[in-house]
């Protein structure tokens, strides 16, 4: 093996190692007692993957979706190889967009809409369980009445969305019926399905009250949608903030690159700078420093649920 190629699979791997660790995909594990079964002792990059995948809705074996990611990369490397021959970033793009690419780029993003499009549902279930259960229904038969939601396309009339939150709910009292499990039972495995904190959250507010009296049920439920609204209100307001330095942010990660290019196609000295290994791992340097301060700017409106 050539230096230039030993030197290129050693950067690679690091910058690999950096931006893993960076965004999350390396974290440290929490030490598990010796008698812990084998699912708490799985691989934690494997768990958050499947977590990612379920958040999202996709239904993909985490197998497939590394296959997926792996090809997508070799795909990108290859063609900055072959185009610009450009080997130390065609290395560390391949293997970038191999680790993270899919996840952050389609994963993601369909998983930050649909935790959105959850939280309104979750929102609009507890106000309308309590005037069920205002208007004089018992707490499982408002339960019942909204479930029907599920396919009547209640609620997505104003979110465009299915509604998963009256699925969910559907689900569990189908499986109380078909398993012959505790409504309470039913309920925490329809929120361990949809794996949705706050929709969790709603599931132990109703199981925890209804014990009590219908009245406190749904005083709790209006109380839990107005923290819910509250977390969501947040969000948005933080987003709204944030959206302008963030967007000039990203402007100058397009047009520092746009200008590199420009000069490597009109200036010899610079052309023969950029494309040579120095200049390449230069331009990884100034990159990782680019994504330092984005993922600075971008964390506090990132929330895995």
């Amino acid at each position: 093996m050539s230096d230039s190629m030993f030197l290129s699979l050693i950067t690679a791997a690091a910058a690999s190692l950096f931006v893993a660790v960076l965004l999350g995909f390396i974290r440290p594990r929490p030490a598990a007692p010796k008698d812990a079964p084998t699912e708490v002792k799985r691989n934690r990059i494997i768990s958050d993957l499947e977590q990612d995948l379920s958040s999202a809705g996709i239904n993909m074996p985490v197998n497939r979706y590394i296959t997926y990611s792996i090809v997508l990369g070799g795909l990108v490397g290859a063609v900055i190889e072959l185009a610009f021959r450009l080997e130390i970033i065609a290395l560390v793009a391949g293997l970038g967009i191999s680790l993270f690419g899919l996840r952050y780029f389609y994963v993601g993003r369909i998983a930050t809409k649909r935790r959105r499009t959850q939280m309104n549902h979750i929102i609009v279930a507890c106000r309308e369980i309590a005037a069920l259960i205002h208007a004089g229904n018992s707490p499982d038969a408002a339960l019942e009445l909204y479930s029907a939601q599920a396919t009547s396309k209640g609620v997505e009339s104003l979110t465009r969305e299915s509604n998963q939150v009256a699925a969910a709910i559907a689900a569990a009292l189908m499986m109380r019926e078909n398993k012959g499990l505790d409504l309470s039972e039913a309920l925490r495995e329809s929120a361990d399905a949809l794996g949705n904190r706050h929709y969790r959250g709603m599931i132990e507010v109703y199981i925890r009250n209804e014990r009590l009296d219908k009245t406190q049920v749904e005083r709790s439920l209006l109380f839990y949608a107005e923290s819910v609204n509250y977390t969501l209100v947040l969000r948005r307001s933080l987003a709204n903030v944030m959206g302008l330095p963030i967007a000039e942010y990203k402007g100058m990660g397009i047009l520092s690159p746009a200008l590199a290019i420009y000069m490597v196609a009109n200036l010899q000295q610079a052309a023969d700078f950029w494309l040579s290994y120095v200049g390449q791992l230069a331009a990884l340097g100034l990159f990782a420093y680019w994504i330092v301060g984005y993922w600075l700017q971008n964390r506090p409106l990132n929330e895995r649920d």
